[in-house]
């Protein structure tokens, strides 16, 4: 992969057709940037403060061109903790579970126990996909990452939980599923 990443923070301040435009921090004259829409899973809201990775200044346009592809891990390798929560790409499976990239260079592996709540019987449904994971275990020798997913469902399932108990209120109609 490309080498020497420069990270850089920005606000997001407008956007053209697919184009997303970047005020950026620091004192640099090439203070706006560019980059494309289909770099988010879901649009960013104007004035939202993101980090993104310099890919090139574009003399033409007087933009830096920007990318947000690994740029959630860029904190690269080193302060990649146990709990941590990251953005991999799925490469593949194997039968033991998802091989995974993040930050465009680091191997991670998620047993297929960690996929999802409950059993995942065809793990081709994840390749190519862009999965939110929980750090489980950092392998210095081979650099190799361990996620869960599951993890971080479990945790969302428990906050919709505890929302829906302050929501409740005696009188109610709720539909549910018999499980």
């Amino acid at each position: 992969g490309r080498v020497g990443y420069q990270m850089t923070r920005g606000r997001i301040i407008g956007f053209r057709g697919d184009d997303v435009f970047v005020e950026l921090s620091g004192d640099d004259a090439k203070n706006q940037g560019i980059v494309s829409l289909r770099q988010f899973d879901c649009p960013p809201e104007e004035g939202a403060v993101m980090d993104f990775v310099v890919e090139r200044y574009d003399p033409a346009e007087g933009l830096m061109v920007l990318s947000r592809e690994g740029a959630v891990q860029q904190a690269a390798w080193e302060n990649l903790d146990r709990g941590s929560t990251v953005e991999a790409r799925c490469t593949g499976s194997n039968k033991g579970g998802l091989e995974l990239v993040l930050a465009g260079s680091i191997k991670a592996f998620m047993p297929a126990s960690q996929i999802d709540l409950g059993h995942t019987d065809d793990l081709t449904v994840y390749h190519g996909q862009k999965l939110q994971a929980v750090v489980e275990e950092v392998r210095r020798k081979p650099k190799q990452l361990v996620l869960s997913r599951r993890k971080l469902l479990e945790a969302e399932r428990e906050s919709k939980r505890e929302q829906l108990v302050t929501e409740l209120a005696v009188g109610q109609t709720r539909e549910g599923t018999v499980s």
